[in-house]
């Protein structure tokens, strides 16, 4: 299994300037998702940035019903695969 880790900018901008800030990291995935056709939701998006919208999409909120709940698990994977893909771009 590989492992991901998502450190800090400051971390992340030592090892390499390149990489992004959250902010400029959550725009990227977002523009991932869209060119992708993946929808995240107003819901979702409205929480701001990505790493927020992890930690939601990861708690099996008790309010969402079964199917939303697999909707999230299943959107967790999808945004986990565009932060890869844009921090290895």
């Amino acid at each position: 299994m590989n492992r991901v880790f998502i450190l800090g900018a400051g971390f992340s901008k030592a090892i390499n300037p390149v990489m992004p800030l959250l902010w400029e990291l959550t725009d990227s995935v977002k523009s991932d998702l869209r060119s992708k056709r993946i929808e995240v939701g107003g819901d979702v998006e409205d929480i701001g940035d990505v790493e927020r919208w992890l930690t939601y999409l990861a708690d099996p909120a008790p309010w969402l019903s079964l199917s939303e709940q697999m909707r999230n698990s299943t959107l967790f994977i999808d945004v986990s695969r565009a932060i890869h893909d844009v921090v290895t771009a």
